[in-house]
């Protein structure tokens, strides 16, 4: 395939996924993995993915601006603290991934998320404790989604690559069907705050359970030769 074919590929693949993004979210199924075909390392299709279908949901945000107008103030205060804690999240959390142990720090990042999750219930109404947890949920849970999309493409052969990422992303995606549906459910069954989301924890504490066994799968000598093999 030559450069321009590669190029209008990417340019279409980026199109798609900001006019999914704009209506519904997940517009990443399909721009990520496309990168990752095209042959871009794993960390610069992630970067290269959150640039290029960051305006299709600006776009959003602006097409919505009068229904914005009816939620309460006090959860913009809670707005920001959840941007900054993402930004720093995916900062912060990139340079110790590349120091220590990737999927053992992943796993500590699920972990403290499902922490943050269940204070986030816990602080009920307090305005400064909210902003803390929100913050900590933030840095956890957007932090270690970015980590783990780079992680999940370097998991895979080459071969396999596009195919075993646009997977992990498909299934994550159903997870976020099911996790609003039932959220409003137990809204609808009047469920106090404290047990719903002791419910949003428990995805999480999963995926830190989950982060570990591959951790130590990969180390296992029969994972390093079959991944050597691939490759």
């Amino acid at each position: 395939m030559d450069r321009f074919s590669h190029e209008l590929l990417a340019f279409g693949a980026a199109f798609a996924a900001g006019a999914i993004n704009s209506v519904a979210g997940g517009g990443t199924l399909i721009s990520f993995p496309t990168l990752i075909w095209l042959g871009l390392p794993s960390i610069v299709a992630n970067a290269t993915n959150t640039v290029a279908i960051w305006p299709g949901s600006l776009a959003s945000a602006w097409a919505y601006r009068r229904e914005l107008t009816t939620v309460e103030r006090r959860i913009w205060v809670l707005v920001a603290p959840s941007l900054i804690g993402g930004i720093v999240g995916a900062l912060l959390l990139g340079q110790l991934f590349d120091r220590f142990s990737p999927f053992v720090m992943l796993a500590v990042t699920y972990l403290a998320a499902s922490a943050f999750v269940l204070l986030i219930g816990i602080a009920g109404v307090s305005i400064v404790p909210l902003v803390l947890t929100v913050f900590g949920a933030g840095f956890c849970v957007v932090g270690g989604q970015i980590g783990a999309n780079a992680l999940t493409a370097n998991s895979y052969p080459t071969p396999i690559r596009s195919t075993g990422v646009g997977w992990a992303l498909g299934i994550g995606r159903i997870g976020s069907i099911i996790g609003p549906a039932v959220g409003g459910l137990l809204l609808s069954l009047h469920w106090p705050m404290r047990q719903i989301f002791l419910v949003g924890a428990a995805p999480l504490l999963i995926a830190a359970l989950a982060s570990l066994c591959v951790s130590f799968l990969r180390r296992s000598p029969q994972a390093e030769q079959a991944v050597a093999a691939a490759h």
